[in-house]
């Protein structure tokens, strides 16, 4: 109550109006992100964000479509025919700029209007002024106007600063400027109207003249779903809570509110269902997006645009048939919640079972019961990265069995299945670690010796596959998705001793589609469901089964969907990805559960149905899930003896938030034993004696790109010695400064510069196929424009040979513009040096850094390789050298075999990117454009071992290493006086010895943690 009395006084409504400013620079922040990767060669936000930032792949798909779902209304207003001027009154973000600089004939006879608060606006006017690409763009402009609401007059644009809720004094202000009741009008407003008391919104939709486009925030399946509750959570905490939702939270609601305020049409869908729209969105408009970024988030992003919709509402004279709005009239407007035309079968047989300290926080891991009672619960994506534990789900606590916590020798991996086999074993399929990184890689776990050992890897990297098991010990997989996008249509077939065999396909066959559902039931079973490459839910249900004839096996598939038309009278419930199908244990019939709908938001009453495929008929149940209700996205769905069980899932709500699912469900007949399911201490070890011998693979993983939000969040990824990209902070307006130009301005053209001038693009150290030489900074940047084989690493500008780089002292006229943001403050604290690199088209040397580093990117775009530790012995390193003479981007396994067992991670770095690169990670780099600027900043991380004496590079080997290999040599020189073959004996002995003290360090001090 003391805050709504707060909120009403000036100063409170002072605040909550700053508040809606700040969602306004959110959002022009995110809109900038899809403007550079999705719209290459347009500049019109770029003006507008002093600090650019990478947004998530998620954020940026989402802002994509509300950005394409506006353009698409405003481009038909432009070229629908008519003898009047046309008026644009934008409500919100900056509009205009995008459609008069792309289409100038078709601006002619408009007049675009911006409105928003008068101090938003006259930040937009002086950054309209101050750029000459958006002022070329207006003519007659008029700076300052001396009086009333008008912040910039022109021929082409009116900015408009007024408080919307003050409707006489718009009215006022726009009827001085444009004659409106003999002009098309439309108004569009894109969340911004939500913000205002209901009252004043609905006045202002009642005033509005002609047109009206709306597009904002609704409540599809109300405020308990789990995120329309993250959503409002979200935007209370930022003191802007969306008002009108509450007392129009459906589109049915939206659309009374405007017929009951004069709108005699009124017509909407959300934007999910505009996504697979045909006529709203192309083909190739789809699939096009699939080559800007990698994305996998698709229930994500079904989520966040089953959450907004798209408002057209009409005034007279209007047309309903008129070519402008066809697409949104040309189908009748779902209800938020589908009235119900299903069987309904009542249950109570369903229970909450918690767990500790948040154990089952994964979504798309996989699951599979044991033999010998419980369930293993593998991988998925954790609360901060992908994961290769294992945790074992029991009942009544107890399990015959344990399983390793790792699976050592393979990656963390999601979006991977768990099949089990007969004899107590099951197989591991495939998965990815990102989305242009799908695995191919298969393992056995065999419950008698506990161990895991790899099976023969799949032909095709895929995850999002299907998996379920056959009789003979066998697994079928189908479909699923590649690291390059292509979606799979294949059937292959996995024995214990055939290995992969490729498997035909007869009768209906289905399109290539991945995250569809299988089950399985001795040799045939259901598919249903899945997506296109294209991003289209399918709405198929086959039947298929396993047959043998003359020619060998092959699986037919006969298509069912028609016979369940006659019994259901709601849209396709088969149409849904990432769901999945478990025999129900409540008697005959097959569970369908969770994952998204293709073209509407599933609601608390049919996220699970049941399907009588026998009768071809389908019931809702009515479960109570507890009082917290679960988020059946990204869960896993396993059938044992006593019950079947939903463990973890949940989602990354938009920016909002995460949603966790915590613990499991489940689902059984007997209501007493229901409760008794938990997460069981697994105490198996998980040496590397848990892993039999197999032959060496050669995946490149990619490097996660993640947000951190604050110092804890980094000094976590600095345990954990793991390379990731920190996408989203602030390293200071060097991105936008340090053009070459500018570079000779303020460093000077003629300041000497020592530069590695080298022979090859790939620079050799051991070699020394490249020289130093001293060159004019001004040459030297033409030069490496001009694609000269050039490098820079910045050294002391003071004392070269004995301290190290730091930028503020060696280059002060430019430092102001780089900083490293408060997150990294670690860093800051820690610092050892600061160069700074500017690369022509060359190749760095393979290397490792004794310290850690963050390198920041600031111009051009730089591919490197990074290995491991581990592998430095398969990366041709000289004893006691930290850097190798191995072109590692120019060589394969073939070439040469040690690669074979080395695991390296890619990654491309754009500008603002900080790569986090731990201590002792092997790395080369190289630009992609031919020109890169960047600075690294080395730091210490280690409370002791660093070597004595100067370390101008950073990179000298720490002190027990030194004395080590000095020890080593009076070791071997102990030797001398004894017989060869006496001494190699015993040195090879030592040697053995070490390695093995190798292997075993640190294990002991990791079991007893």
């Amino acid at each position: 109550m003391q805050l709504e009395k707060d909120m009403s006084h000036p100063r409170g409504k002072e605040k909550r109006d700053e508040s809606a400013m700040g969602t306004n620079n959110s959002s022009i922040v995110s809109k900038r992100s899809v403007e550079r990767l999705y719209c290459p060669g347009e500049d019109f936000f770029r003006y507008f964000v002093k600090k650019p930032q990478r947004r998530s792949p998620t954020i940026n798909r989402g802002y994509w479509l509300r950005m394409q779902t506006l353009e698409h209304v405003v481009h038909k207003f432009l070229e629908e025919p008519t003898g009047k001027t046309k008026i644009l009154v934008n409500l919100g973000d900056p509009l205009p700029f995008q459609f008069l600089a792309k289409n100038p004939e078709k601006c002619r006879n408009i007049k675009f209007i911006d409105v928003d608060y008068t101090k938003l606006m006259t930040r937009k006017c002086s950054v309209i002024m101050e750029t000459e690409q958006l002022r070329r763009l207006l003519s007659g402009v008029e700076l300052p106007v001396s009086q009333g609401n008008v912040v910039l007059r022109s021929d082409q644009y009116l900015a408009v600063g007024c408080d919307l809720r003050e409707l006489e004094d718009l009215e006022r202000t726009l009827v001085g400027e444009v004659d409106i009741e003999n002009c098309l009008v439309l108004f569009t407003a894109e969340v911004s109207v939500t913000y205002m008391e209901v009252e004043a919104a609905d006045a202002l939709i009642k005033w509005a003249a002609a047109r009206f486009c709306l597009l904002e925030q609704f409540l599809p399946d109300g405020p308990e779903n789990p995120f329309a509750d993250t959503m409002l959570r979200h935007f209370k905490k930022l003191s802007t809570p969306l008002r009108s939702i509450h007392k129009y939270p459906l589109i049915e609601d939206q659309q009374r509110r405007f017929r009951d305020a004069g709108w005699p049409v009124a017509v909407a869908h959300d934007l999910w269902k505009l996504w697979s729209m045909p006529g709203f969105l192309t083909t190739g408009q789809r699939t096009s997006l699939n080559s800007v970024e990698p994305f996998d988030e698709w229930e994500e992003l079904a989520l966040f645009a089953s959450h907004y919709f798209l408002l057209f509402a009409g005034k007279n004279p209007f047309l309903k048939g008129e070519e402008l709005y066809r697409i949104l009239l040309q189908e009748d407007i779902p209800s938020g919640k589908t009235e119900n035309n299903q069987n309904t079968r009542d249950t109570a047989a369903t229970a909450f079972c918690g767990s500790a300290k948040h154990q089952g926080r994964r979504r798309f891991a996989a699951a599979a019961p044991l033999v010998g009672g419980g369930v293993a619960y593998h991988g998925g994506l954790g609360a901060k990265t992908r994961l290769n534990s294992c945790e074992l789900i029991s009942h009544d606590g107890n399990a015959d069995t344990k399983i390793p916590r790792t699976l050592p020798g393979s990656r963390p991996r999601m979006c991977h299945t768990l099949t089990s086999l007969e004899g107590g074993q099951f197989l591991l399929v495939g998965g990815r670690s990102s989305p242009d990184n799908a695995l191919a890689d298969c393992w056995i776990y065999d419950l008698h010796t506990t161990e895991w050992y790899r099976a023969e890897d799949i032909a095709i990297p895929r995850y999002r596959h299907c998996a379920v098991g056959l009789p003979n010990a066998q697994v079928l997989v189908f479909g699923g998705k590649t690291s390059n996008g292509d979606v799979l249509d294949d059937c292959l077939v996995w024995g214990q001793n055939s290995g992969w065999k490729s498997v035909c396909v007869k009768g209906d066959i289905p399109p290539a589609s991945f995250g569809a559902a299988m089950i399985a039931a001795v040799s045939g079973g259901i598919l249903l469901g899945g997506m296109t490459a294209e991003g289209i839910v399918l709405e198929g249900y086959w039947e298929w089964n396993f047959e043998m004839d003359n020619e060998g096996a092959f699986i037919k598939f006969r298509s069912t969907s028609s016979q369940f038309k006659d019994v259901i009278e709601v849209e396709n419930p088969f149409c849904r990805f990432g769901s999945s199908l478990a025999w129900s244990p409540l008697g005959s019939g097959i569970l369908l559960i969770g994952g998204i709908h293709g073209t509407r938001m599933l609601g608390e009453d049919n996220e699970i149905l049941l399907i009588d495929n026998t009768n071809y008929s389908v019931a809702t149940l009515n479960l109570d899930f507890g009082a917290r209700r679960p988020l059946f996205v990204g869960s896993s769905v396993v059938s044992t003896p006593e019950a079947m069980l939903i463990i973890g899932g949940g989602a990354t709500c938009f920016s909002f938030g995460t949603y966790w699912n915590d613990g499991l469900w489940a689902l059984s007949v007997d209501g007493q034993d229901r409760l008794s399911w938990r997460f069981q201490e697994n105490v198996a070890g998980s040496s590397s004696s848990d892993v039999r011998p197999t032959a060496p693979s050669h995946t490149i993983s990619h490097v996660q790109r993640i947000s951190i939000k604050s110092g804890q969040d980094f000094e976590a990824l600095l345990s954990k010695a793991q390379p990731a990209i920190l996408e989203g902070l602030d390293i200071g307006d060097c991105i936008q400064n340090w053009t070459f130009t500018y570079l000779k301005e303020r460093i000077g053209a003629g300041r000497q510069v020592i530069v590695h001038k080298a022979q090859r693009e790939h620079m050799d150290f051991q070699a020394k196929n490249f020289s130093y030489v001293s060159q004019n900074f001004g040459d030297f940047l033409d030069a490496v424009e001009g694609g000269q084989k050039l490098y820079l690493r910045s050294v002391s500008s003071e004392e070269p040979a004995s301290k190290p780089a730091v930028l503020s002292q060696d280059f002060p006229e430019i430092s102001g513009d780089f900083r490293l943001p408060p997150e990294l403050d670690f860093i800051i604290q820690n610092a050892h040096s600061s160069p700074l690199r500017i690369s022509g088209p060359v190749v760095m040397w393979l290397h490792y850094d004794v310290m850690a580093n963050v390198l920041c990117q600031v111009r051009g775009d730089k591919r490197l390789l990074l290995y491991p530790p581990d592998d430095v012995g398969h990366l041709c390193f000289p004893p006691g050298a930290s850097s190798s003479s191995l072109n590692v981007f120019e060589s394969n396994p073939e070439t040469y075999p040690h690669l074979a067992h080395t695991h390296p991670h890619q990654v491309v770095l754009h500008p603002g990117d900080i790569l986090f690169i731990p201590a002792l990670w092997l790395h080369t780099a190289s630009p992609t454009d031919g020109v890169s600027v960047s600075v690294n900043v080395f730091f210490r991380n280690l409370r002791t071992g660093y070597a004595v004496g100067r370390d101008v590079y950073g990179n000298r080997d720490l002190q027990p290493y030194e004395k080590g290999r000095l020890n080593l040599a009076r070791m071997v020189q102990s030797f001398e006086q004894l017989p060869v073959d006496v001494g190699k004996f015993y040195l090879r002995r030592l040697a053995d010895e070490l390695v093995q003290k190798a292997n075993a360090y640190g294990l002991s001090e990791s079991v007893s943690n």
